[in-house]
């Protein structure tokens, strides 16, 4: 079995107000496995909403 590189997938939020357009980002993406989408918002503020909710501690 060959070795994989250690990759950590960068995650994402798509921001923005057209779902149509949100969802064909979410599709292009569906295939880069070094990316994953976490969550989606259609503004700002349901953003940092969304956000508040998804903090990581890195330590």
């Amino acid at each position: 079995m060959p070795n994989k590189p250690n990759t950590i997938k960068k995650q994402l939020f798509i921001v923005d107000d057209h779902n149509l357009f949100r969802d064909g980002i979410k599709f292009i993406l569906s295939d880069e496995e070094h990316l994953e989408v976490l969550a989606e918002a259609s503004n700002g503020k349901e953003f940092l909403d969304l956000l508040q909710y998804s903090v990581q501690i890195w330590y």
